[in-house]
């Protein structure tokens, strides 16, 4: 059994690092001259508190469609050169993560909005997933081609979730595969462990299952499928019916804002734009905060 893998995390040096990565995607916008803006939890965090949420651990930016459909090849060339992996599996969003920061990691989401009347949109999921995505979304954890990520969020959250205040260093494990916990964290003489989800026994049996199936099929027939699986369930053969909409406005009227180290561009009325997404208790720290709970999902039929 190999022996698991100390890392020691270093916060301030994380973000430094992640803002470095950043400012590479932000130089290539300006190179190529089209608008970007941050937005979201970014957003909110520029407002709120200069700089990133504590417990956030990605880059939200938007772009106009039309730039990205014209620029799309040119964009994806460089950040592929600068070192980032790739991941374009969703129609409107181009998530991005760098090779040198998969251990407490920061990603980086990349939105293309349509626009249509005064609204501006990215679609972000289906009503209900086919047979095909259910397959894939399952046998895709057993690919061993896919980059194992660990975000600094859940770190934090971890941390957060068992009473205590976020310290600037800690030391995070990665156990093995098949281990009951996921990590460990240490700090300050605590050891936190963050545990696998609890699976139903036949959740559990199906898992184990599969497993051992895979391990006995060639590498090269599994992967073949897998690719089939993807290739059925490419952004271009889904209906969306979910939205995200924006008004217009907010990213047509852009100004540039202090965050961390650097300065972004983001929405010039930036207290109304959090505000008409996270609620009027926008300025409250909410780690347990999800996507589903904020007010710009929409329907495609309600836009006009």
């Amino acid at each position: 059994m190999k022996r698991p893998i100390h890392y020691k995390i270093n916060i301030d040096k994380q973000k430094e690092l992640a803002i470095e990565h950043f400012s590479l995607i932000v130089n290539l916008f300006k190179e190529i001259k089209i608008d970007y803006w941050i937005e979201y939890g970014t957003m909110l965090g520029a407002v709120r508190e200069k700089g990133f949420i504590p417990w956030d651990s990605e880059f939200d930016v938007g772009i106009w469609n039309d730039d990205y459909v014209v620029y799309k090849e040119e964009i994806l060339k460089k950040v592929g050169e600068f070192g980032f992996y790739v991941n374009t599996s969703s129609k409107d969003r181009v998530k991005l993560l760098h090779r040198d920061l998969l251990i407490g990691a920061y990603t980086i989401d990349i939105h293309t909005y349509h626009l249509k009347g005064d609204t501006a949109f990215v679609s972000f999921n289906r009503r209900k997933a086919t047979v095909y995505e259910k397959i894939y979304s399952f046998l895709n954890n057993f690919d061993n081609r896919q980059i194992r990520v660990y975000p600094i969020s859940g770190m934090i959250k971890t941390i957060l979730k068992n009473g205590h205040e976020i310290p600037r260093e800690f030391i995070f494990t990665k156990l093995n595969y098949g281990n009951r916990f996921l990590y460990t964290i240490e700090f300050d003489n605590h050891v936190l462990k963050e545990e696998t989800p609890n699976y139903s026994l036949f959740s559990s049996l199906l898992k184990t299952g599969s497993k051992a199936l895979v391990s006995i099929l060639p590498r090269k027939i599994f992967h073949r499928f897998i690719d089939y699986l993807k290739k059925k369930n490419a952004p271009e053969n889904r209906s969306h019916t979910k939205i995200q909409a924006i008004p217009s406005h907010f990213y047509l009227n852009l100004a540039v804002l202090p965050f961390e180290s650097t300065f972004l561009k983001g929405p010039s009325e930036g207290v109304k734009y959090v505000k008409s997404i996270y609620g009027e208790e926008w300025y409250i720290g909410k780690s347990n905060w999800v996507n589903s709970q904020n007010n710009i999902n929409k329907s495609m039929d309600s836009i006009k």
